[in-house]
């Protein structure tokens, strides 16, 4: 029985003898004290297995180590993660608050360097309608004082004008506006001429002298036309091109009214702008 079991499992017979023998190693050496030939002899069989044994012992427990140390450190990651989303939320929401505050800022030097008496007020929405999307609804009304075709500006430029009103909110149509039109002057040379809306940009009509425009140069109110005070920003000249006996120019807006959060309404014209040099005008950015 015995025999037939070895012979039909010589790789579990041989791991049985070795099991077996590490067991009896300690009997051995205390039956003699001294190192009998069997007893080297098993020992020696041994080692080997017994290295081997213990170095996937080794090999596990590290890997058990390693895999608890992996598992914390994904905890500890985890836990980084959610300290520098919060930490960066944070950083996002003072980096907000400090935009906003250099904006109002801005807007208040700017009510209190110019006489005329003006109102800031919130951009709350675009334009409600598809087909003439060059409009924006602010959160001042006539319960404020404000009244149609007053204008309207930031401290960069103009916006546009106050096309209807509510109670607490009104519309205002942008410069861009196709109906939009305002009396401008080339601030350079004084030239004169009429800015209308193009959709996205702006053209300066009736200009009678090419050589009195330039690209580059900016485009300022007039103040001719009894809205618009003179002086405010209109935007600059980008291309000039010959329109019968006349010329016309395209005129990139100052503002950006994609971005645009707050906005002043003239209410009262007491006085015309002062105007800036022309040097402070080339270093004045196009948007905030």
């Amino acid at each position: 029985m015995i025999q037939k079991f070895f012979k039909n499992y010589p790789f579990l017979s041989s791991l049985i003898f070795i099991i077996f023998s590490i067991q009896i190693i300690p009997f051995a050496l205390n039956a003699d004290k001294n190192d009998n030939v069997a007893t080297k002899l098993i020992m020696e069989i041994n080692y080997y297995p017994s290295k081997l044994i213990d170095n996937v012992k080794s090999t596990a427990r590290g890997s058990w180590d390693d895999y608890i140390s992996l598992v914390d450190t994904e905890k500890e990651n985890e836990l980084l993660k959610k300290e520098i989303e919060i930490l960066r939320n944070e950083y996002y929401q003072l980096e907000e608050a400090k935009i906003q505050n250099q904006r109002l800022k801005k807007l208040l030097n700017y009510k209190e360097e110019h006489a005329e008496k003006v109102i800031s007020a919130n951009v709350i929405a675009g334009s409600p309608s598809i087909i003439r999307p060059e409009f924006l609804m602010i959160d001042k009304g006539g319960k404020s004082g404000v009244k149609k075709e007053m204008a309207v500006s930031t401290n960069l430029g103009v916006v546009g004008r106050v096309h209807s009103v509510g109670k607490n909110n009104s519309m205002i149509m942008l410069i861009t506006d196709p109906l939009s039109s305002i009396d401008a002057i080339v601030h350079r040379t004084r030239e004169r001429g009429i800015v209308k809306g193009l959709g996205n940009k702006c053209l300066m009509q009736y200009i009678e002298d090419k050589d009195n425009i330039s690209e580059g140069d900016k485009i300022m109110s007039s103040g001719k036309d009894g809205i618009f005070p003179k002086g405010i920003v209109i935007g600059t000249v980008a291309k000039i091109e010959a329109d019968g006996g006349l010329y016309e120019a395209t005129i990139e807006p100052e503002i950006d009214t994609n971005t645009l959060e707050e906005v002043l309404i003239i209410l009262e014209e007491k006085k015309e702008f002062q105007e800036q040099p022309a040097e402070q005008l080339e270093e004045q950015p196009l948007n905030e």
